[in-house]
């Protein structure tokens, strides 16, 4: 145990003080070997990737933590960074999107809110750029004409949801809500975020759905299925979402779902994870059962 002590004990800053990156590389792939399933050496070793602008290597050992833990919100942040720093601000978006899905904590929420909105704006000056230098490029006679790429499928759908987002009262029907609850298995966060919350405006309507698909063999369409369930609030949910509390993948979505809702059904079940070893998860427990408590003054 005396190399996994020494290996937590030690700071980044300390490691870069005095120089011993290289050492703290071999150390974090000595407590690997010994116990492979240790996320945190993982993401240290990320980290360290990450300092040394080694990029490639830093994403493939984050990937490693979240593999071991899906819910190592700060590793799956940090990746995010990653690939903010390598350019591709849709990866970075996907993954601090995903990070604040999850419930993350109230400080690695708001860094994640704050890098979210600068890769937005990046990404619109990278448009308004790219449309100017298509204007720049207008065909001229007996010249070749530019070829640009196609639009993204995805950037299509994404768009489709965002519109019904915004027209709710005309994807009322089962069919309709069938398909965006189908969408939210979507491996673009774009279009999955924008199907939730079409299935959000749906509201009542769509809740009978929206509890079957809390059992629906997708991590991803689960865990945006409870998002839209605590927002739009109907009291039919609640023991379908305390029973989805045993599921480890979405149970921080779950809890704040059930705190959004208020019934006091759930206290008890959420009172059960007060010694939970997932501290972002007992976080998200205690601030629901806060706000249930409140809804009944």
């Amino acid at each position: 145990m005396g190399i996994f002590n020494k290996l937590f004990r030690k700071k980044k800053k300390d490691l870069e003080a005095i120089k011993q990156l290289t050492d703290a590389i071999q150390e974090c792939k000595i407590a690997i070997k010994i116990n492979p399933n240790l996320a945190l050496a993982h993401c240290l070793l990320a980290d360290i990737y990450k300092d040394q602008n080694n990029l490639d290597d830093a994403i493939k050992s984050y990937k490693d933590a979240l593999h071991i833990d899906s819910n190592y919100d700060l590793a799956r942040s940090n990746l995010g960074m990653v690939y903010y720093l390598q350019g591709n601000d849709e990866a970075a978006i996907m993954e601090w999107e995903e990070t604040l899905r999850r419930g993350a904590s109230t400080i690695i929420r708001m860094n994640t809110e704050d890098f979210i909105k600068d890769a937005r704006v990046r990404m619109a000056n990278k448009s308004k750029r790219r449309k100017e230098n298509e204007k720049k490029n207008i065909v001229k006679p007996n010249e070749e004409p530019l070829i640009l790429a196609p639009k993204p499928k995805a950037k299509k759908k994404a768009k489709a949801m965002k519109k019904a987002a915004k027209a709710p009262e005309k994807i009322g029907d089962k069919r309709a809500v069938k398909k965006l609850i189908e969408t939210c298995r979507d491996s673009n966060v774009y279009v999955r975020d924008n199907a939730a919350e079409a299935l959000k405006k749906v509201g009542e309507p769509a809740v009978e759905q929206l509890i079957k698909a809390l059992k629906d063999e997708s991590q991803l369409v689960r865990v945006n299925v409870a998002w839209a369930l605590g927002r739009i609030g109907d009291k039919r949910a609640v023991e379908p979402l305390i029973l989805a509390l045993k599921d480890n993948n979405i149970r921080r979505t779950t809890a704040e779902a059930l705190g959004l809702i208020g019934d006091d059904r759930a206290l008890e079940p959420l009172s059960q994870f007060k010694y939970d070893s997932d501290d972002l998860f007992r976080e998200i427990t205690e601030i629901a059962i806060k706000k249930i408590k409140a809804n009944k003054t």
